[in-house]
């Protein structure tokens, strides 16, 4: 009977280089090497050197997909920050810089000392390096404390912690000064209570098929009696709304049975607008024949 060291220690020499001797390991005919320990006839021989140990090969790996699009060459780029970058570009950085400024004046008033481009950036860095070093509980004080062993050893060397603080509660990305106040009717709001139920929360999306990015998209929260097309159906109701946009330019939307119907296609026909998608059997507007029958025969291709 193979012992659990055996095998541990033929897969520790295996795998760390390291020669073991004076081991009592017995090892499987090569001829056998390929067949599982469970099956009948297995064979074992002794005697055996650990260089003799046959390298078991999976004939089938798993592997994991790329998602790839060849119609989209993006930039050759070799340094973490240049990916970074990519995201939050001069144009933007220097949009925060100048939010940032306004709403620390407004706020603080002769407390506040202007930011810049390069200690946002070391701002930001320092965020990513408190949550790399699993550091996101500590609080403020702990992370700029004097205590070796508690505090990020790289904050201290980045802000101090008075001004760490002002950055992290005057660092905006819009004009929240002069922001506009939305109406109630515009705004959301997440119940932090989610009722069970077999959705979750629904959300209507459209989507581009070339490039898959998400246009638009739409949480469904019920019935909504302020809506502008109360009349129509729900489905038809989302598809509208999702596609405003995009009608009287010669697009083609493709959905599924729940939303096609044929006053769905008069509509957007009308406005230069086209649909593809399977329809259900039972959607008004169709033949009689096809509610009544689940399949309907097609006549054979010739040849």
């Amino acid at each position: 009977m193979v012992k659990k060291r055996t095998f541990l220690a033929i897969f520790y020499q295996h795998f760390s280089g390291v020669n073991i001797t004076n081991a009592n390991i017995v090892l499987p005919n090569e001829e056998y090497a390929g067949k599982s320990f469970k099956e009948p006839g297995y064979m074992w021989k002794g005697d055996a050197s650990t260089e003799d140990f046959p390298i078991f090969r999976r004939k089938s790996v798993a592997t994991f997909g790329v998602n790839e699009l060849s119609n989209f060459q993006g930039e050759k780029l070799e340094s973490p920050l240049a990916f970074w970058k990519l995201f939050f570009d001069d144009k933007i950085i220097k949009k925060i810089v100048a939010y940032t400024n306004k709403f620390g004046k407004s706020e603080l008033k002769d407390r506040w000392k202007d930011t810049d481009a390069t200690e946002i950036e070391g701002f930001f860095g320092l965020i990513y390096a408190i949550g790399i070093d699993h550091k996101t509980k500590l609080c403020v004080d702990d992370l700029f404390s004097s205590i070796v062993g508690l505090q990020s050893f790289y904050a201290p060397l980045t802000f101090s912690r008075n001004r760490y603080q002002l950055l992290l509660r005057c660092l905006r990305f819009d004009d929240a000064v002069e922001r506009k106040k939305k109406p109630k009717s515009e705004r959301l709001a997440m119940d932090p209570i989610i009722e069970p139920c077999k959705y979750g929360i629904k959300i209507w999306a459209a989507n581009d098929l070339e490039n898959f990015y998400l246009f638009d998209a739409k949480i469904y929260a019920g019935h909504d009696k302020e809506d502008a097309v109360v009349e129509k159906k729900l489905a038809e109701k989302v598809v509208l709304h999702l596609t405003k946009y995009l009608v009287k330019a010669g697009r083609t939307i493709t959905c599924d049975n729940f939303f096609t119907s044929l006053a769905l296609a008069d509509y957007l026909y009308d406005k230069s607008t086209y649909i593809v998608g399977t329809i259900r059997a039972t959607r008004k507007g169709l033949p009689g024949f096809l509610a009544k029958n689940k399949m309907v025969n097609r006549p054979a291709a010739d040849g």
